[in-house]
């Protein structure tokens, strides 16, 4: 039966251990893990890491893990979304990030097929496969949802509070809707600020005007959203409220 891979990273030097692995293999599978990550665009945790596979009685064979190794210190990172339970995922990384076929493919996919699991590899001709050309593909997978909500339709309650400070109001009496309407636009925002931090990486983020007037009621939420889209080097970025409330967006930010 496959392996479960995960990876823990903790304050500490920048050294991979890896529990359950072979010693050749698991010195291999770092070196080209390390590389494939670089390739693809992904930053490499600056920290301590240990990447386990159980169970540790199971036989391993180091080239076929790459894949799921890399995936493992993306998700605790926080680069990609946690891995659906259903995905199994075999392959080597070759040192540009391309994902090649492994060994044992055909026996994967049929037990894949006989447990309702999806196996994700190198592009191949199986009912079960989801196709991965690069570790860059687990940005967006066939499996993946749409994390931004931009594909679903937005819900019209004509009668209910529209303007932020309404809406703010509504929360503070206890108004589920405008709750679910501020952690939906907390979750919105946070996912905003993170594209913007792959492109200017600023070291603080104001939140000013109708938005900022409620930043107590929000900050948490929005706080949270931003560090699960973002990646891992600006996770430490600060948001704040603008000292200038509602007319930030006039003069300025200031803080």
């Amino acid at each position: 039966s496959p392996l479960e891979v995960t990876a823990t990273i903790s304050p500490g030097p920048p050294i991979a251990a890896f529990v359950g692995f072979g010693g050749v293999h698991a010195e291999e599978s770092a070196s080209r893990v390390r590389s494939a990550l670089h390739s693809c665009g992904f930053a490499a945790p600056r920290a301590s890491v240990v990447i386990q596979a159980s169970p540790s009685t199971a036989p391993t064979r180091g080239p076929q893990l790459d894949l799921a190794v890399a995936a493992a210190i993306l998700v605790a990172s926080k680069q990609i979304p946690k891995m659906p339970e259903d995905v199994l995922l075999l392959g080597e990384l070759a040192l540009d990030g391309s994902v090649l076929p492994a060994r044992g493919f055909a026996c994967y996919g049929e037990w894949c097929d006989s447990h309702g699991m999806r196996l994700a590899s190198a592009p191949a001709d199986h009912t079960a496969i989801v196709p991965l050309a690069t570790l860059g593909d687990l940005r967006s997978p066939d499996w993946a949802p749409c994390t931004c909500k931009r594909l679903e339709p937005a819900p019209v309650d004509l009668e209910g509070p529209t303007d932020t400070l309404s809406i703010f109001n509504a929360y503070q009496a206890g108004d589920e809707a405008a709750e679910s309407a501020i952690k939906k636009m907390s979750d919105c925002l946070g996912y905003a600020m993170a594209q913007i931090s792959t492109i200017v990486d600023p070291q603080v983020y104001l939140i000013g005007g109708g938005v900022g007037g409620g930043f107590t009621t929000h900050s948490e939420d929005l706080r949270i959203a931003f560090r699960s889209y973002c990646l891992a080097p600006c996770a430490a970025t600060r948001v704040l409220p603008a000292s200038l409330g509602n007319d930030a967006a006039m003069y300025g930010c200031a803080y």
